[in-house]
Formats: structure tokens, C-alpha cells, sequence
């Protein structure tokens, strides 16, 4: 997948750490929450995010309704698990995505 290109972890704004991250420039995890929250954004009738934080990670989960057609409905899952010190796993449900990122040593 092009998701699973060299990338960097980092925040998506240093100064505002509530924005999220991000790996790479594919790969983001924004606004985070706790639990769940629904927005209005153009073109939807809504989109919900869910954030379930564990030890090792966090799991991401958006819905998403379009008002003209809600056969549309979509949901994307995706996780990103702490392996060890220096790997982590990011899997994404829709299209189906595994991929490894080991940090290189500055």
C-alpha cells in the first residue's frame, strides 16, 4: 500500500497537541477525544468519531453519512499498536491495510 512508505510519527500542530498526528502525510489521527463525537462537515450529513485509547495504542473509528444518499454511509477503522520500543503496527479496515514502521536511529 502507499500507506506504508518511509514516515515520520509527529504531531499535526506542536503547539496545539489536541489537533492529533500523524504519520507520514497519508496517515492521520486528528482532533482526538475522548469517547465519541459527531460533527457536521459540508457535503455530510454527519461524521462520527470514535477514540478508544489502550496501553499499547489507539484505536480510530469515522462514520460518515452523505445527506443525498445514505446508501453511502461509510465507516473506516484504524489502529496504530506499539509493538515495542521502536515498532509500531497501523492497520486501516477499509481498504485493507497492514503496515510496520521501525524507527531508525538518528
Amino acid at each position: 500500500s502507499p500507506l506504508c512508505v518511509d514516515s515520520q510519527l509527529s504531531l499535526i500542530n506542536p503547539v496545539y497537541p489536541d489537533a492529533g498526528f500523524k504519520l507520514g502525510e497519508h496517515i492521520a489521527f486528528e482532533s482526538l477525544h475522548n469517547g465519541t463525537r459527531t460533527t457536521k462537515k459540508p457535503n455530510f450529513c454527519f461524521v462520527t468519531s470514535s477514540y478508544k485509547y489502550k496501553s499499547d495504542g489507539v484505536d480510530n473509528s469515522l462514520k460518515m453519512s452523505r445527506c443525498i444518499d445514505p446508501n453511502n454511509e461509510k465507516t473506516i477503522r484504524q489502529s496504530i499498536k506499539f509493538t515495542s520500543v521502536t515498532t509500531l503496527k497501523y492497520t486501516q479496515n477499509t481498504p485493507a491495510v497492514e503496515c510496520t514502521f521501525t524507527r531508525q536511529v538518528d
